[in-house]
């Protein structure tokens, strides 16, 4: 499969992110975060912000990992829509 690569942006309009989807060999989906917003001074840490790292890249780590790219693509919306969210609130996911 040819790499997926999406943007979205948030309902509010005020945010776009961009994502990787990549299939691994074990047919789960990891969807790196090509570009967000700046965490404006909010906590940023990984576990904070539901994000890995694999060779230098950030993802998104989320705790049912998807295997189909529709599901994935509605977590990365789900997660856009949420860390939107904490950065404007600071509202935990």
């Amino acid at each position: 499969m040819k790499p997926v690569i999406g943007e979205y942006r948030t309902n509010s309009g005020n945010n776009i992110f961009r994502f990787h989807f990549e299939i691994q060999n074990n047919g789960e989906i990891r969807i790196f975060i090509l570009d967000q917003p700046s965490y404006k001074g909010r906590c940023s840490s990984l576990h904070s912000t539901h994000r890995n790292i694999s060779n230098g890249k950030a993802f998104i780590d989320p705790p049912t990992i998807p295997k189909t790219l529709t599901k994935a693509i509605l977590l990365a919306k789900h997660w856009a829509e949420n860390t939107e969210k904490y950065i404007e609130y600071g509202r935990s996911f």
